[in-house]
């Protein structure tokens, strides 16, 4: 777009068209912000919308809009984009994956300069011919240069305020990517330790002597998480447009061993996809009462944190069994998976469970410790800690995953990344092996952690029942 007034030769700013989802139209010439603040100059009073969601500012000739951190992100055409040009055409920018939309195009009328000066001329310039002006004419063009001179020397200091936002904005951005990747340094720092203490606790199982050691870690990794916890307040992870649900999701997700600022896009809207299916039956108030009743709850969590393991745990016996001891689950190559932890008979037997005389039945089977809860679940906590400890990295997420899938086959495919925390983990193995991972096994990761978020404050999301984990720590 030609950006350059033909009859003055100055630049010009070509004026935007914008859009809201409520029918406000605006149009500028200089930069500006959109988002739920006040002082924003497309002000959006959303819950998807970030305080300063988005910088829209003209570089090159041409508008760009940047994200600023939002919480939820700018989309286009479905994409979640940090930054696009608006070409020739109408841009539709989605402030969220499903937030409010802008539409966004350069103004087919001519620039604000453009226009004004042509104006000016018509009082400014003599035409050839014109008979000489008048006192009067005379000073009314005084007027209009002195006029004329003003509005320049406003137009210049907003393109240099506009300027000026520009290079705040990069820097901030640049600032609150580097704190951003130091937190993550940090907490994959952090998981680091956590395989370090699971390691020592399982060879302080099998002979003493290490003590010392299992502390140091323990102290490091503290000191590792104090700092984790300042980079999370400073950046605001937790202050963006988040709802309640979401708030609840990603501490699940932190305390289950993954990044709370490094999940994909799109996480929270799986999740809370997951969530209103949840929400669509009584299967998580019927089990968690039942969990409740029968004195499940206390015991399992009890176990989980004897192993060190997160207590968030508890939900991978709903998503298996619905906390039910006499569960059968259906035939496999492997026989019948049995009890509310559902063990086949090779994993039952390696973590001491003695298996029945009706194994190969598809029925209860009171001599198969599998089916008797308090030893299933000590041999689970066991199981669990094993994978965590291992081929998993601590990652909770890939823990559940490998428990699905089988352990096996997940270590197959893991082994074959670096052995780190911040390369072994579920979002890793998802980008790697996308075609490898059973859409079932992704299905049973995202019931548990959406099933774990709702149990943070079920009530609050509309289930009629209380934390099963609050009174049990």
């Amino acid at each position: 777009m030609n950006t350059r007034s033909t009859r003055t030769g100055l630049p010009t700013a070509p004026a935007l068209d914008v859009r809201t989802d409520d029918g406000r139209t605006f149009q500028f010439s200089r930069p500006f912000l959109i988002g739920r603040d006040q002082a924003c100059d497309v002000q959006i009073n959303n819950g998807r919308v970030s305080r300063r969601h988005a910088l829209v500012a003209l570089e090159g000739g041409q508008w760009q809009v940047h994200d600023q951190q939002s919480g939820n992100g700018i989309y286009v055409n479905g994409e979640r984009v940090d930054r696009v040009a608006v070409g020739t055409g109408e841009l539709t920018v989605r402030l969220g994956p499903d937030g409010p939309a802008l539409k966004m195009a350069v103004s087919a009328s001519a620039p604000m300069e453009m226009v004004r000066t042509t104006q000016l001329d018509r009082y400014v310039r003599e035409q050839p011919g014109e008979a000489p002006a008048g006192n009067r004419t005379m000073m009314f063009r005084v007027t209009i240069k002195r006029q004329r001179r003003t509005y320049h020397i406003l137009l210049g200091a907003a393109l240099l305020v506009g300027v000026a936002i520009a290079i705040y904005a990069y820097h901030t951005r640049q600032q609150l990517d580097e704190a951003k990747a130091g937190a993550e340094e940090v907490f994959y720092r952090m998981k680091e330790f956590d395989v370090l203490v699971a390691q020592t606790e399982r060879q302080l199982a099998q002979a003493p002597g290490g003590e010392d050691t299992l502390r140091r870690y323990r102290q490091q990794r503290r000191q590792l998480e104090e700092s984790y916890e300042e980079y999370v307040s400073r950046l605001g992870i937790y202050n963006h447009a988040l709802s309640n649900q979401e708030r609840a999701i990603l501490r699940v997700t932190r305390r289950l061993g993954e990044c709370d600022m490094a999940p994909p896009p799109d996480y929270l809207m799986h999740v809370n996809r997951y969530v209103d299916m949840w929400k669509s039956t009584d299967r998580f108030v019927k089990a968690v009462n039942l969990a409740q009743q029968r004195g499940y709850t206390k015991r399992i969590v009890a176990e989980l944190k004897a192993q060190d393991l997160p207590v968030e745990f508890f939900y991978l016996a709903l998503q298996e069994s619905n906390f039910r001891e006499d569960a059968v689950g259906p035939w496999t190559r492997f026989g019948f998976a049995k009890g509310m932890w559902m063990f086949i008979k090779d994993t039952g037997r390696q973590y001491g469970l003695q298996i029945g005389p009706l194994a190969d039945r598809d029925v209860r089977d009171p001599a198969d410790e599998r089916q008797q809860w308090e030893k299933a679940t000590h041999a689970a906590a066991r199981y669990i800690k094993d994978i965590y400890a291992t081929d998993a990295q601590a990652s909770g997420l890939l823990v559940m995953a490998s428990y699905n899938w089988g352990e096996t086959r997940v270590r197959d495919l893991i082994r074959k990344m670096p052995a780190n925390p911040r390369e072994r983990n579920f979002w890793q193995v998802l980008a790697k092996y996308p075609e490898k991972v059973p859409p079932e096994t992704y299905k049973y990761v995202m019931n548990i952690v959406s099933a774990a978020a709702i149990g943070e404050d079920p009530e609050l999301l509309g289930f009629k029942v209380k934390n099963p984990l609050a009174d049990a720590q």
